[in-house]
């Protein structure tokens, strides 16, 4: 078990070592004792270099997965209500994808426009945050233009392919005999 040292403690020992090896002239002792302090001052900066870096090695961690599940809960269902009711989207021909992230998030549809942005033009990062990819291939994201009902407890994903799908809404019109 070595003693841990701090800039005072190894100060001092180091300038009570050096008044020692002045006043003996004895080379072995000299030389015993610029070794020793070598060895110090060499474990003493090891010590702090080793701490810095599991240090940074932990915060980089601490970052990643704080962000991991950041991201995934932001990319969730904003309802688990199975009843709740489909918010009815219109998609013009030229829309971009932030213009319908915004309208989507301003009708409680998606949790954060941004992330449903930067996962639209970067469709491959779904796979890592997506927990229904084996129900739903995570493609490149192309919007097309439509009319579609989007629940609230709808994955970011599940909304993804329904917008890509080009899924129209559908107005039945019946014409009486004789109206033709």
């Amino acid at each position: 078990h070595e003693p841990t040292y701090d800039d005072k403690k190894l100060s001092s020992i180091l300038q009570a070592a050096r008044w020692y090896a002045q006043y003996i002239n004895h080379a072995d002792i000299k030389i015993h004792l610029a070794k020793e302090s070598k060895k110090i001052i060499l474990n003493y900066t090891m010590k702090k270099i080793i701490s810095f870096f599991v240090s940074l090695i932990l915060l980089v961690v601490f970052i990643a997965a704080g962000s991991y599940f950041y991201i995934s809960s932001q990319l969730k269902p904003v309802s688990s209500d199975e009843n709740a009711e489909a918010v009815r989207i219109e998609v013009s021909n030229g829309d971009s994808v932030r213009k319908i992230g915004n309208l989507l998030k301003a009708n409680n549809v998606i949790k954060n426009e941004k992330l449903f942005y930067i996962f639209a033009s970067r469709s491959n990062l779904m796979r890592y945050f997506s927990k229904i990819q084996a129900e739903y291939e995570t493609q490149r994201f192309v919007l097309k233009s439509g009319i579609y009902y989007i629940k609230p407890n709808m994955h970011v994903q599940e909304i993804y392919n329904l917008l890509s799908s080009g899924r129209q809404e559908y107005i039945s019109v019946s014409i009486p005999e004789g109206y033709t």
